[in-house]
């Protein structure tokens, strides 16, 4: 049992800073609409985020009596997992307050994207069977085969190499700008690195964490270079269901691939930061 408060607040902290900037970014982009040219990737990288901002809700909330879940992967070990909090030692003003602010930012992520051609591009009636557990149609695998489709991977190499170009430049990089621009393309990597752990553990039984495992996560929770806080993991079941081929293919291959360009995109957002910070 994790008993310390701080923890908890630092995920907390870290987890609304990180959904800012996906709302932030997309209110540059103003209103998205279905004729726009990467309408299905970026509605993608949305619809991932309000599920995600919904399970939050979920997990983290201020009921007595109850555990709060935060759900990680560890790339050492390679394994999903969770650790819990319990919610009566918890300060529930610092909860109720993060609950009011991701409600915000799920409203505002709403106004900017059209719901109709949101629901139209997945195939649903409204937002809301995104969130609800079907036990006839697998939405999030639908959600990835739509990415798959879409060719999201182009759109994501043709983002990274703009960036590099900008890193690359004689340009000073250490802006606020650019930081924010790596920051996405880091979490954008987060949404992915999940999709190919969905398909994972469709195919393969999940191992659970050692005891010495589980403590050497316990010490590096807070860690990013070594553990991914995800509140979508928690959808990482054991079913043995049927994966699509051309979903299933080559997976473990691009895990892996995806985890040594996180740690690399960690790196350089890590660097930008500093150097910001200290000419500040």
């Amino acid at each position: 049992m994790v008993e310390s408060m701080d923890v908890l607040k630092q995920i907390l902290e870290k987890t609304e800073e990180r959904l800012n900037d996906i709302l932030e970014f997309y209110r540059g982009k103003k209103e998205l609409k279905k004729e726009d040219k990467h309408f299905t990737q970026h509605s993608t990288i949305i619809v991932m985020t309000l599920l995600e901002i919904e399970l939050i809700k979920n997990n983290i909330n201020i009921e007595p009596n109850q555990e709060l879940q935060i759900h990680q992967y560890n790339f050492k070990f390679k394994k999903p997992y969770f650790f819990e909090i319990d919610s009566n030692k918890c300060d529930k003003k610092i909860i109720s307050e993060f609950n009011v602010k991701i409600d915000k930012i799920r409203e505002e992520l709403l106004d900017i994207i059209n719901i109709g051609d949101l629901c139209e591009n997945f195939g649903i009636s409204v937002i809301d069977d995104i969130f609800c557990k079907n036990e006839e149609r697998d939405y999030i695998q639908e959600i990835i085969e739509k990415a798959y489709n879409s060719n999201f991977h182009k759109f994501f190499i043709n983002y990274i190499h703009e960036l590099f170009r900008i890193k690359e430049s004689d340009n000073d990089i250490y802006i606020k700008e650019n930081l924010h621009k790596f920051k996405m393309v880091k979490y954008i990597t987060q949404i992915l690195i999940f999709f190919k752990l969905y398909i994972e553990y469709k195919i393969r039984k999940k191992e659970e964490l050692t005891v010495p495992e589980f403590v050497e996560c316990h010490k590096n929770v807070l860690k990013e270079d070594k553990i991914l806080t995800y509140f979508s993991l928690n959808l990482l079941g054991n079913s043995q269901s049927k994966v699509k081929s051309n979903l299933s293919e080559h997976n473990k291959k691009a895990l892996n691939e995806l985890t040594s360009f996180y740690h690399l995109i960690f790196k350089i957002t890590e660097q930008i930061s500093a150097k910001i910070k200290n000419n500040i």
